[in-house]
């Protein structure tokens, strides 16, 4: 009962999936988001279409581990893309300003004796 297109064509979709949604929440920015939200969504619809397939794989002892991989196929993506929206941006006002790299920049040179 074991379908490899099934399981093929989840990895296909799985991939951009992935790649958008890690981005999404690297990048911040909303087409990373949305982009990652399409390819998840073709993902979790062709999965809900062949559901009965999926609940196989998860209860036959030979292929549960098949069942947990296309569930992580779907589980990463949306992990990803929540913990995008829910993080704060990165702040672009860091510690580091330029009155204290001017100073550094400018400062004395420390005497070092490099050869004790």
């Amino acid at each position: 009962m074991f379908d490899i297109f099934f399981f093929t064509y989840s990895i296909v979709l799985s991939i951009p999936a992935f790649i958008f949604s890690i981005l999404s929440w690297r990048l911040r920015t909303d087409v990373m988001f949305w982009l990652g939200v399409v390819f998840t969504s073709f993902l979790v619809l062709y999965t809900f279409v062949k559901i009965e397939l999926v609940l196989y794989l998860i209860l036959n002892i030979d292929t549960f581990l098949y069942g947990l991989i296309i569930l992580a196929f779907i589980g990463i993506p949306v992990y990803f893309l929540i913990s995008s929206k829910l993080s704060k941006p990165g702040n672009g006002d860091t510690d580091v300003t330029d009155d204290y790299l001017t100073r550094i920049i400018e400062s004395d040179d420390e005497d070092i004796d490099y050869e004790n």
